[in-house]
């Protein structure tokens, strides 16, 4: 379903004094939309076969369950607010557009881990939620004068994303891109109170004796609790909020000059404040004694000679894994 409804003010009796207003107007919409995005037979359970061995008698194949139907599955749905201005000024000379808009998404598709027990590590349920909220906002110049002609259009827009739930049982999604193989770790999160795809990892403080990084001590745990206060251990713990691929806003500007049957026309766009993921740097850092490496990992590199270097020691082999974790050394700005 959706339904829109708009005012145009300069329409009203009170307007009809004002000439330079060629076009007011309020509106408001809210939508839904939804996403099928299911799996097909996700709805279903699912057999698979294994051989089972019995001893004497050798190795037979049976079945066991390999995926729990849930009959309950379905759609993602997406609930959109959105309010707006429209305006027309100086005989159509100025216009513009602004929109504000609250998108609330429910019903996400996520695995659910499920305990060892069950015999099923996970099943696939309606459990996510998501907000996204921004505005956009466009105004346009656009005039005459004898041979020549002006036409110039600018845009912003910014949005705020924050995944709001993943559901019961469904633990912090990582990145499929592992920066270690030997160290199964991964850059980026996706888990409650964070927008999607948050860089994760240490906060780099500088380095030690040997070279390598010393990461930021923020957080320890008892009995399974963390405790928010340093423990004098570096842990999986002590990871945080170290970016966001997220832009504070996106703009962008087209520019038209005519004069007479010539014109130029110039086009300009760009991010502000979003952070990059510099993976590059992992695999050219410490790619191993056989990959070439970047030059300025010889020039910048630490050495005892040069103490305040910005990246850590050459190492081919980085046996310890320090150095190649997902760190604010790897996080550059990428407007």
């Amino acid at each position: 379903p959706a339904v829109s409804a708009g005012w145009n003010i300069r329409q009203e009796e009170f307007m009809d004094e004002v000439d330079w207003i060629d076009i007011l107007k309020l509106r408001v919409g809210y939508g839904q939309t939804s996403n099928q995005a299911v799996d097909p037979y996700k709805t279903w359970g699912r057999l698979a076969t294994r051989p089972y061995n019995f001893g004497p008698t050798g190795y037979v194949t049976g079945y066991y369950v390999s995926e729990l139907p849930n009959a309950e599955l379905g759609w993602e749905y997406s609930s959109t607010w959105n309010f707006g201005l429209d305006f027309t000024l100086l005989r159509g000379r100025l216009s513009g557009t602004f929109e504000y808009y609250i998108q609330k998404t429910t019903d996400l598709l996520q695995s659910v881990s499920l305990p060892s027990t069950s015999g099923v590590s996970s099943y696939m349920a309606n459990v996510g939620k998501t907000e996204n909220k921004g505005f956009e906002f466009t105004v346009g110049y656009r005039n005459n004068w004898k041979d020549w002609s002006l036409d110039v259009t600018a845009n912003i827009s910014a949005l705020r994303n924050k995944v709001k739930s993943l559901g019961e049982g469904v633990q912090p999604i990582k990145a499929e891109v592992m920066m270690s193989g030997s160290f199964n770790d991964r850059p980026t999160i996706t888990k409650p109170g964070l927008p999607i795809g948050t860089f994760w990892g240490y906060v780099v403080e500088g380095f030690d004796n040997d070279g390598n990084f010393i990461f930021q001590d923020n957080n320890g745990s008892v009995n399974g609790v963390l405790t928010g206060k340093p423990d004098g251990k570096i842990d999986e713990n002590d990871k945080t909020d170290i970016g966001n691929p997220h832009p504070d806003f996106t703009y962008g500007l087209n520019i038209n000059v005519g004069y007479k049957n010539w014109d130029l026309t110039a086009f300009f766009q760009g991010t502000q404040g979003n952070d990059i993921f510099a993976l590059m740097k992992y695999d050219w850092y410490f790619g191993g004694a056989n990959s070439a490496t970047l030059k300025d990992a010889f020039y910048n590199s630490w050495t005892p000679q040069n103490p305040n270097a910005e990246a850590p020691k050459l190492n081919s082999k980085n046996s310890s894994g320090i150095n190649s974790l997902p760190s604010t050394f790897y996080v550059e700005d990428g407007s």
